[in-house]
């Protein structure tokens, strides 16, 4: 009786092992397809010249069948992935982009850490839904051409250690909400068109070793 309650037990166990790993499969599956879709329409919102570059982006050829959308991901230029296969990390600093950040769907990006689209050429507004990243660490948009204020919901990326935004025509003050990132290590926003005040508030940052406003036209001291 008992070894028959065992085997039972056993079979179950096993059953639900399986399923967990089937619907855990399924959820990575369906992450990183989703995460192929969101790069492939931004790259389409870029010039044709940019999209040439980022020509082995391309859509999978049994994209409508049960593929695995993450081996074809992980390989693609500029992209780095999880063992999961859901992107962290996406560099493609200098690769001569041209075009806005407003096709490129952050909330898709559930586990991007580390953002490098500096030395290219985009322009347009930085959009609020940057915010969307909520692991990221790492955010480099500068050299570009971008425009507009600096949106006061980048201080919702509490993970953030990192935030290069040097060398593009954004204008208006800093935002008070920089004050929430308190694992920032290095702000550099120097050769901007930003104003007003310094905000007291970056005084409150404790893990900053280093800061850079300069060649914008700023005023006041940092206390």
């Amino acid at each position: 009786m008992a070894t028959s309650t065992f085997r039972k037990v056993c079979t179950l166990l096993s059953l639900f092992l399986f399923v967990h790993h089937v619907v855990l499969s399924s959820n990575a599956d369906s992450a990183s397809a989703e995460e192929v879709i969101a790069l492939l329409k931004w790259k389409n919102t870029l010039s044709n010249q940019t999209q040439s570059r980022l020509r082995l982006w391309t859509s999978l050829p049994n994209a409508s069948a049960n593929s695995n959308y993450s081996t074809d991901l992980c390989t693609w230029f500029g992209i780095s992935c999880n063992p999961a296969g859901s992107v962290v990390r996406m560099n493609l600093t200098s690769f001569g982009l041209q075009g806005t950040l407003h096709g490129f769907s952050f909330l898709s990006f559930p586990n991007l850490e580390y953002l490098d689209l500096s030395m290219n050429a985009l322009f347009g507004n930085i959009p609020p839904q940057i915010s969307d990243l909520s692991k990221l660490i790492y955010l480099d948009l500068s050299v570009n051409l971008m425009s507009g204020k600096i949106p006061q919901e980048i201080g919702h990326l509490s993970s953030l250690a990192w935030l290069q935004l040097f060398k593009n025509r954004l204008e208006g003050h800093i935002p008070f909400s920089l004050e929430n990132l308190r694992n920032l290590t290095f702000l550099n926003l120097w050769g901007n068109k930003l104003s007003d005040s310094i905000p007291k508030e970056l005084g409150h940052l404790t893990s900053l070793t280093k800061l850079s406003l300069s060649q914008n036209c700023l005023e006041g001291p940092i206390l």
